[in-house]
């Protein structure tokens, strides 16, 4: 979802002391990554850095790169070259997306059509950030929902295989410069490390990062994820769980120690996990076949993707709405053939929203063509018994009678 008309750039980011430190061409490269309109709502823009050199006369694609690269380094953005994909990381957040239900499912929406797993697992951090539990709203749960389902199907960052930028340097208070331990740098704070944080009283958003006891080359990987950090390193991965459960927010808090707690497992590590919902196939079969209708209409078959949302949606149009799956299926072969809704109905959810509106549609649709056809008033003999038509052509061969 590209937006259209304008962009968002908050005045404080001019008393933010990170970014009025950058140098004039990494500001005027950030500030154009946030003003193109084919940014999405999950902060994902195609990486084009031939179509973005022609936006000043002295850029080139070279430097170009080049910028990307050190936004990348100061944890601005994140690229995928393989992928040409670039990620604005804090856009959701900082943009406050989050608060607008409606405009969050779009984001959730291009947060899984994106191809990158890196930056997947970026987004994922940037999610469990967000304080979704101070949600307000009639839509408060629907959103905190869709969240939480989100995040569990997004790879962490050691899943993915990818880490932030290696050796660089973090700005802190006494400007040490003491390259950090994690991909990130220091755990993320509310309040702190934002390209657009509102300055603290002490003159710097920044807190000394603690000197990092890993090797450089080899950093560990730290992810906060619901119930715990997942930490992995090169030898392997173990879970921790968080020193307070009663917050809200899924980020990291200061204080957290990223060390092994073999002698203190999470509690309820050792109690079974849920039974999974057992497999219907009838709600496999009516997904799978609008997935397949989908595609075939010519949608990329990355962008279609059965999920739990696909499965309940098509399970409650059953159950709950009476619906049989033969009906359904007929409803997905009739958009198919139906040019306003066929670009419509793309997903499970929208089906079974619309399902009743689409019946009546194609109702009414046969009833117009049952029906048989009237003739117009061109049809319609006349006095003599002839019709416009037949006078037409007496006049065309010179029989018409004077």
């Amino acid at each position: 979802m590209a937006r259209t008309g304008y962009a968002k750039i908050y005045t404080r980011i001019w008393s933010d002391k990170d970014f009025i430190a950058l140098p004039e061409q990494l500001q005027r490269g950030f500030l154009m990554l946030m003003s193109q309109g084919n940014l999405n709502a999950a902060g994902i823009i195609a990486l084009q850095p031939r179509r973005w050199a022609r936006f000043a006369a002295d850029s080139t694609p070279e430097s170009v790169t080049a910028v990307v690269n050190e936004l990348e380094a100061r944890r601005y953005v994140y690229a995928d070259w393989d992928t040409e994909e670039l990620l604005v990381r804090s856009y959701i957040r900082v943009d406050e997306l989050w608060k607008q239900p409606n405009v969050i499912k779009g984001s959730f929406d291009d947060i899984e059509a994106t191809l990158s797993d890196r930056l997947k697992g970026v987004l994922r951090t940037e999610l469990e950030r967000i304080p979704w539990g101070s949600l307000t709203g009639k839509m408060a749960a629907e959103t905190q929902a869709r969240a939480a389902e989100v995040i569990a199907s997004l790879p962490t960052l050691g899943e993915a295989g990818g880490e932030g930028p290696k050796g660089q340097s973090e700005p802190s208070e006494g400007g040490s410069g003491e390259p950090s331990s994690e991909p990130f740098g220091e755990p993320f704070r509310e309040g702190f490390r934002e390209p657009f944080g509102e300055p603290s009283q002490e003159g710097s958003v920044n807190p000394s990062p603690e000197p990092s006891a890993q090797p450089i080359g080899e950093p560990p990987v730290v992810v906060e994820v619901a119930g715990g950090v997942e930490v992995g390193t090169p030898e392997g991965s173990f879970k921790k769980t968080s020193s307070s459960s009663s917050e809200t927010n899924l980020g990291p808090r200061s204080g957290d120690e990223h060390e092994p707690q073999e002698d203190n497992p999470a509690p309820g590590a050792n109690e079974p996990d849920e039974e999974p919902e057992p497999v219907r196939e009838d709600v496999e079969r009516v997904c799978a076949h609008l997935r397949a209708q989908v595609i075939e209409g010519g949608e990329p078959p990355h962008r279609v993707n059965v999920t739990k949302r696909w499965r309940d949606a098509a399970r409650l149009l059953m159950d709950r709405d009476g619906v049989t799956e033969d009906q359904i299926i007929r409803a997905i072969d009739w958009v198919q053939t139906n040019e306003f809704w066929r670009p419509n109905i793309r997903s499970m959810p929208k089906l079974r929203e619309k399902f009743f509106t689409l019946r009546d549609r194609a109702a009414e649709e046969r009833r117009k063509a049952a029906a048989p056809a009237r003739p117009t008033n061109a049809a319609l003999p006349s006095a003599d018994g002839t019709t416009v038509f037949d006078r037409a052509r007496q006049r065309a061969t010179g029989q018409e009678a004077p």
